[in-house]
């Protein structure tokens, strides 16, 4: 079963049954983004108009449980759940580019801060910390920490510093353990930040990146590994202790070789994708 969303509607397909079950805008523009709650009993749906709300649908009765009011001015872009399913992280287009922490069962907003001055494509929380986050977009990276002071909470967000490193768009990325984050790049190789410095520029060889134009899936499976994909349509399994022990040369590449990789079809670029379940040995 998967979810998507296309213009003013966003559907349920079911791939064993072949059935499929489609929902419309409930303000009257169309779909900006939408996510799965951990638990899969709930679905995000954020929608563009004029100050678009947020709908939180139960799965699978599809009946609106939640609203969350006031994120943004013309668009929801993109958001995410933290790992435990209580927060909700949204982000705006323009002209406000909000970035929004949700307490959604409350219909509340915990933060709020500008995400950034241009789009944003992609938040996400750490897997591993409530308080940890990021967003990427045109030309930028940024990590966020949710942090206690004392007049309460506050988003310090932190911009990264590309340096000797060609600047990049970034669509996607992924938090590490240690708080170390991997993303993908325009150019095909996989950046490895720590704080908000790149420390590794990850690469197959010195003549081949880790794929052949824009990555745009950086995810963790298992603990073990990092799945990447993008407009070579190929998918590459990579070995995470392997990354975090890379070292890099003066121009800060490092080599690698996937564990695995699988070629999708020459018809399609993989633009975005989310697993749930795999399989190492089968991919």
């Amino acid at each position: 079963t998967y979810l998507y969303i296309a213009g003013k509607k966003f559907g349920i397909m079911k791939v064993n049954t072949r059935t499929e079950t489609t929902y419309f805008a409930r303000d009257g523009g169309s779909i900006g983004c939408a996510q799965i709650h951990p638990s899969k009993e709930y679905i995000a749906v954020g929608e563009k108009g004029d100050n678009p709300n947020i709908y939180i649908y139960e799965y699978p009765l599809m009946s609106v449980v939640k609203t969350l009011r006031r994120g943004t001015e013309r668009s929801h872009m993109t958001m995410g759940f933290s790992a435990s399913g209580a927060k909700l992280a949204s982000v705006g287009y323009e002209p406000d580019y909000s970035l929004v922490i949700w307490d959604w069962a409350n219909e509340s907003i915990i933060l709020k801060a500008k995400a950034f001055s241009q789009e944003v494509y992609a938040i996400g929380f750490s897997g591993y910390r409530e308080d940890l986050l990021c967003t990427s977009g045109m030309a930028h990276i940024k990590f966020w920490k949710i942090a206690e002071t004392f007049t309460g909470l506050k988003l310090k967000g932190s911009l990264g510093k590309f340096g000797q490193v060609e600047l990049s768009d970034i669509s996607c990325f992924a938090i590490l353990a240690d708080e170390k984050v991997v993303s993908g790049s325009e150019n095909g190789n996989l950046l490895l930040w720590e704080g908000n410095f790149i420390k590794t520029v990850m690469r197959q060889s010195k003549e081949k990146a880790c794929h052949s134009g824009q990555v745009n899936v950086v995810q963790i499976v298992r603990n073990k590994y990092l799945l990447t994909a993008g407009n070579d349509k190929y998918v590459r399994l990579w070995d995470l202790h392997t990354i975090d022990g890379l070292e890099a040369d003066d121009s800060l590449c490092a080599y690698m070789q996937p564990l695995r990789e699988i070629f999708i079809a020459d018809t399609c670029n993989i633009v975005n994708a989310q697993l749930d379940y795999f399989d190492a040995g089968r991919i």
